[in-house]
């Protein structure tokens, strides 16, 4: 079962990766390719398949439990999020009350910040 955890520190992680677990995993999580079909393509057992994307797991999960850069960019995100969420609500309070237009700018330019910022992520 693919599970977005994995699929996630594979994009900040997978480079670490041999080159073989790279290939396994990038069919596994991104070509969705299922256990048999890897096996068949690389000319492997499915057992040696599970294996290597079992041991590509627990490496992905040290390099996180070691640099934590998954966590990080998740608290980013969502940092984010909850800030551009109050950003509109006090947009949208200053429209319906006709509040001060320098309110309402800077409440525009914290917008922008945090859309330039999302593109970065």
């Amino acid at each position: 079962m693919i599970d977005v955890r994995t699929a996630l520190l594979f994009d900040f992680y997978g480079q670490l990766l041999t080159e073989k677990q790279q290939e396994v995993m990038h069919l596994y999580f991104e070509g969705d390719y299922s256990l048999r079909e890897i096996a068949e393509e690389l000319q492997v057992s499915r057992q040696a398949v599970h294996d290597m994307i079992k041991k590509s797991r627990k490496a992905l999960g040290d390099y996180e439990e070691k640099m934590g850069l998954a966590e990080r960019f998740t608290r980013q995100e969502d940092a984010l999020q909850a800030v551009g969420a109050i950003a509109e609500s006090l947009l949208e309070e200053t429209r319906q009350n006709g509040e001060r237009k320098e309110l309402t700018d800077k409440l525009k330019q914290i917008q922008t910040i945090i859309a330039e910022l999302e593109q970065e992520i």
